[in-house]
Order: C-alpha cells, then sequence, then structure tokens
C-alpha cells in the first residue's frame, strides 16, 4: 500500500542518514 510504501522510504532514509554519519 502507499502507507506502507512511505514507511518504508523513511526507514530506508533514516539507515543512509546514519550510514553517513557513522
Amino acid at each position: 500500500t502507499e502507507s506502507d510504501d512511505a514507511v518504508g522510504r523513511l526507514l530506508d532514509g533514516l539507515c543512509l542518514r546514519e550510514k553517513q554519519q557513522f
């Protein structure tokens, strides 16, 4: 569903940010 895709994108964004920071 669209909501699931949105959540997945948010989680991916957080993971990317963490990888970039560390």
